[in-house]
């Protein structure tokens, strides 16, 4: 469903943009439908740049994303609309992802509204599905996001997500601004809402047990560049043999 090929972001730093940051370098890796891919190194590795790059959120230096055999930088009209759509990403911090000046029930109508998935009267009974999918109540449609707690918002980023019929989702560190206790509920919801629409995940995450228990296959980013990949329970387990890990 999507493959990613030798993709390349550079960004210029330092003094007159004279150092040349290489922050993804030559990264290649493809995800099925319905199935979870693990990306994982340490922090400034490049892992949320991959994220934004299959999101669309930034233009790569070099490489392709393909999405359904599309490239989505070549994508433009209808086209590039509907792509636009089928990948959607869930970022950390939930409250700033949200809009604090808008009731949860306008945040998730929003995207309804621009897509024109729905019309009228049925944008409220959509909103109220969707609430219902990630586990809260109406009561929520007319609260504001600082009335709420991490959970619960991390909850209304991920209805917004799925308002727009999503094909892949980009979890980039979705649970780590979370309680931990929290963050077992969340994802147990994301593995429910997995299993019933058959989303695939790229899952952007530092927590190498988390990983381990989720996707099937993972990639090892380092300083911008793949170091290992393969079936999950492999390139943990040659970790643990490297790095001393139980």
């Amino acid at each position: 469903m999507l493959q990613v090929e030798n993709l390349r972001k550079y960004f210029r730093d330092g003094w007159w943009g004279r150092r040349l940051v290489k922050a993804v370098d030559g990264v290649s890796f493809a995800i099925e439908a319905g199935s979870t891919f693990g990306l994982v190194g340490e922090s400034g590795a490049g892992k949320s740049t991959v994220g934004r790059l299959v999101a669309g959120l930034l233009r790569p230096t070099d490489g392709r994303v393909l999405f359904e055999g599309r490239d989505i930088f070549k994508a433009n009209g209808r086209e590039a609309f509907y792509l636009r759509r089928k990948i959607q990403i869930i970022f950390q911090n939930p409250e700033g992802a949200l809009n604090p000046r808008m009731r949860i029930g306008e945040i998730l109508a929003e995207p309804l509204l621009v897509h024109r998935l729905v019309r009228g009267r049925h944008v409220r009974e959509r909103v109220g599905e969707l609430l219902a999918m990630v586990g809260l109540g109406p009561e929520f449609y007319s609260r504001y996001p600082w009335e709420m707690s991490g959970g619960q918002n991390q909850r209304v980023v991920i209805a917004r997500a799925l308002s727009l019929g999503p094909s892949l989702l980009v979890l980039d560190e979705p649970t780590s601004a979370l309680d931990v206790s929290v963050q077992a509920q969340v994802f147990q919801l994301l593995k429910q809402i997995q299993n019933k629409m058959r989303l695939a995940y790229l899952l952007i995450s530092h927590d190498l047990e988390l990983v381990s228990r989720v996707a099937g296959e993972v990639a090892v980013l380092h300083q911008g560049r793949l170091v290992e990949q393969g079936p999950a329970a492999s390139v943990f387990s040659h970790l643990c043999v490297v790095y001393g890990h139980k």
